[in-house]
C-alpha cells in the first residue's frame, strides 16, 4: 500500500498508512522500513531519508544495497557530496554482505572492463534467481544512484542487465495492462537512447516514422487527466521541456502522449531547429573523448560516451560532485541546452518494429521493441 500510494504520488497517503501502521502497533519489517525510505527518497526528502536510514540501523538491520542506493541518489540530487563518498565507502568497506561490496565497487568504477563486469552480472543473477519482486526493488533504486550521479553509461549497461533478465517488461510490450514501474531516474534513463537510435537513422538516411509519441500512461489512465499529476508524467514533461528548443512545441497532455510529428523531428535531428536565443545549433549529437577523473578519497573512475546536447550552452553550472561525473565540462552545461542519454520510463507501444534491424553496430542492442511509439 505505502508503494502505490508513492507511485501515484501520494505521499501524505504513504506516510499515513506508516502512522497507522505504528498506532496499531504493528512491527514493520525490512520491507516496510525500505518502502518508506523510498518515499522519503523519491521526494527528495534528505533529512527524512536519513532518518529512517538511521532508524533501520538502530533496529539492528543492516540497511539492504537498495537503501544505500536510494540514500547515494538522495545525497546526489541534493548536492551533498561528502556524504555520497562516505556512504559509498561504507559499501565497500561492508564484510558481511558481497552484494554491498560488489554495487559499491561497480558504482565506484571498478568493473568497467567485460572481465569484471561478470562480478556484476553474478549478483544480477543472484539476485534474479531469488525472484522478480526483490529484482525491480533492486533495479529502480540502483538506476537512481546511477543517474544522479552522474553516471549515464553505466546506468544504461545496468538497464540493459535488467531488460535481459525480463525486467521493465513495459519498455518492449503493446500490452495496455502493463504499468510503469520505473522511478524517475530509470525514466531519465530510457528515453536517449532511443533518440540515439533514431538520430542514427537519420543520418544513415532511413526514413524517419510520421509521428513519434512519449507514451506516459496507459489503458484507463489515458482519459483522465488526473493521470498528468503522476509523478512520472510530470518527469517526463518537463524533462523534454528542458531539453528541447522552444520552438518545438508539443501539446502538455494528448492523453497520456507526447508527439513529435515527422517535419518537426527531421528539423531537430538535422540541426536546424532554433534554441531559445535564435541561434542556430550545428549539431545535435557530439562526441566527447572518455575521460578519467580521480579523487584521492574515493578512486572514483568514470568514461563517457556520446552526449546529446546543443552547440550553443549557457554559462557553466556550478560542479556537483566532481568524480562522480562522466564528464565535468559536459555536466557543467546549461540543463536548458543539454541532454544525456539515459532511458525512458513510462508505458510504451510500438508499431514500427523495422527501427530494430536498423540500429547500427556499437549501440545498445534491445531485446524487444523500442521503448516509443512510432506510428507511420
Amino acid at each position: 500500500m505505502i508503494e502505490g500510494f508513492r507511485q501515484g504520488g501520494q505521499f501524505e497517503e504513504a506516510i499515513k498508512a506508516y502512522v497507522e501502521l505504528e498506532k496499531a502497533r504493528l512491527v514493520p519489517d525490512e520491507r516496510t522500513l525500505e518502502a518508506v525510505l523510498s518515499v522519503y527518497a523519491v521526494h527528495s526528502l534528505v533529512d527524512e531519508s536519513v532518518e529512517q536510514f538511521q532508524e533501520i540501523k538502530a533496529l539492528g538491520i543492516l540497511p539492504n544495497v537498495m537503501c544505500y542506493c536510494m540514500m547515494l541518489a538522495v545525497y546526489a540530487k541534493s548536492d551533498r557530496w561528502n556524504e555520497a563518498y562516505e556512504l559509498l565507502d561504507e559499501m565497500l568497506m561492508n564484510r558481511a554482505s558481497n552484494i554491498h561490496q560488489v554495487i559499491g565497487q561497480m558504482i565506484k568504477g571498478d568493473f568497467d572492463d567485460d572481465s569484471n563486469w561478470q562480478m556484476v552480472e553474478y549478483v544480477f543473477d543472484k539476485l534474479n534467481s531469488e525472484g522478480c519482486g526483490l529484482g525491480m526493488r533492486f533495479y529502480n533504486p540502483h538506476l537512481e544512484a546511477l543517474w544522479w550521479l552522474g553516471q549515464k553509461e553505466r546506468a544504461v549497461r545496468v538497464l540493459d542487465e535488467a531488460t535481459k533478465r525480463g525486467h521493465f517488461p513495459e519498455l518492449f510490450r503493446k500490452s495496455k495492462l502493463v504499468w510503469s514501474w520505473m522511478w524517475e531516474g530509470g525514466t531519465y534513463t530510457a528515453i536517449s537512447v532511443w533518440l540515439n537510435n533514431m538520430y542514427e537513422m537519420f543520418m544513415n538516411g532511413a526514413d524517419i516514422p510520421q509521428l513519434a509519441s512519449v507514451v506516459v500512461v496507459r489503458g484507463l489512465l489515458e482519459k483522465s487527466s488526473v493521470a498528468q499529476d503522476f509523478p512520472i508524467g510530470k518527469a517526463v514533461h518537463s524533462y523534454l521541456q528542458d531539453i528541447v528548443p522552444s520552438s518545438f512545441s508539443y501539446p502538455g497532455w494528448n492523453k497520456g502522449r507526447i508527439t513529435c510529428q515527422r517535419s518537426q523531428l527531421k528539423r531537430l535531428l538535422s540541426g536546424t531547429e532554433s534554441v531559445s536565443d535564435g541561434t542556430k545549433k550545428d549539431k545535435f549529437i557530439i562526441d566527447i573523448e572518455s575521460s578519467e577523473h580521480n579523487k584521492s578519497n574515493s578512486g572514483i573512475r568514470m568514461g563517457t560516451r556520446t552526449e546529446l546536447m546543443t552547440s550553443t550552452l549557457e554559462e557553466a553550472e556550478r560542479r556537483r560532485g566532481g568524480a562522480f561525473h562522466e564528464d565535468r565540462e559536459a555536466m557543467q552545461c546549461s540543463w536548458q541546452h543539454q541532454m544525456h542519454f539515459s532511458y525512458l520510463s513510462c508505458r510504451v507501444e510500438c508499431i514500427v518494429n523495422d527501427l530494430i534491424n536498423k540500429r547500427s553496430a556499437g549501440t545498445l542492442q534491445f531485446p524487444g521493441i523500442l521503448p516509443i511509439c512510432l506510428n507511420s
